[in-house]
């Protein structure tokens, strides 16, 4: 149901049936030249490259997050020290909504436990604080999103409240099986210890 038998898989594949379902980016994420002068202090932000398709109600994920977390937001990308290698054009995925979700889902199951070695909880936040909310949001709800690249974004899952329902429970129930330590709590109102 909506992709959700890719769960049962690893997150290098579903990477490879999104890479081939979509194609991949035609850019890095970031000016590598913007990039090192932004991790120089030289600028505020590095500048990012025309790669957006939420037109076309598709996110861009950056595959080396089950190393590393929120490596578009310049904050983590100067705390974490996050190598310009990881916003290249090749690794880089689109995805819908509930596919962003189903790969947060998967990182998180694979480096449940790691987080120490790695110095973040990668996958979690991601699906905890910002997919789930979504979903719920827009399918459940029924808020409207406001801006353009959100409706699109919508569209391309939407779904009627019971089926949202249902593939929500799913995704959750695959998040509690694989890692225990999230609370239906932190699931229900998010936790920005699942962030660092």
């Amino acid at each position: 149901m909506y992709g959700l038998e890719l769960l049962q898989g690893t997150y290098q594949e579903a990477v490879n049936v999104f890479l081939t379902k979509y194609g991949g980016a035609a850019d890095d994420y970031f000016s590598e030249k913007s990039y090192a002068r932004f991790k120089a202090g030289e600028i505020k932000a590095p500048t990012k490259r025309k790669i957006s398709r939420t037109s076309e109600g598709l996110y861009c994920h950056h595959i080396d997050e089950d190393k590393m977390i929120m490596m578009a937001s310049p904050e983590f990308i100067r705390y974490m020290d996050i190598p310009f290698d990881y916003q290249r054009k090749n690794r880089l995925v689109y995805c819908n909504l509930i596919e962003h979700g189903i790969l947060h889902l998967l990182i998180a199951s694979e480096t449940y436990g790691r987080g120490y070695e790695l110095g973040c909880l990668p996958g979690v936040g991601g699906y905890v604080n910002f997919i789930r909310p979504n979903l719920i949001q827009w399918l459940i709800d029924g808020v409207e999103p406001k801006l353009p690249w959100q409706v699109a974004c919508r569209n391309a899952v939407f779904m009627n409240k019971h089926a949202a329902k249902k593939t929500i429970k799913q995704m959750d129930r695959f998040l509690f099986d694989h890692y225990p330590s999230v609370t239906k709590k932190e699931l229900k109102e998010g936790c920005k210890t699942f962030q660092y």
